[in-house]
């Protein structure tokens, strides 16, 4: 069906960008990551980057809770 179609190339838009970045941040700063204690992902992305991160990089991961409502909620926490 045109639903499971849509579905399908949308996963695999997501996977193929997230593992774009995962591989251009291990170029950018794979030398620097044996020094930090944490990676910490926010935005709605976090999620579906995380699984793409080398298995070294995941091991020192944390995930905002409701990382997808991160932006918002640190726009409205900056609005009071």
């Amino acid at each position: 069906s045109m639903d499971n179609d849509y579905k399908a190339l949308s996963q695999q838009l997501i996977e193929d960008h997230m593992r774009f970045l995962a591989n251009t941040l291990e170029a950018d700063f794979g030398d620097q990551m044996a020094e930090l204690q944490h990676v910490v992902l926010a935005g709605g992305g976090a999620y579906h980057l995380a699984k793409h991160l080398p298995s070294a990089w995941r091991q020192k991961t944390l995930i905002f809770r409701d990382a997808e409502y991160a932006n918002a909620i640190g726009y409205y926490l900056q609005s009071k």
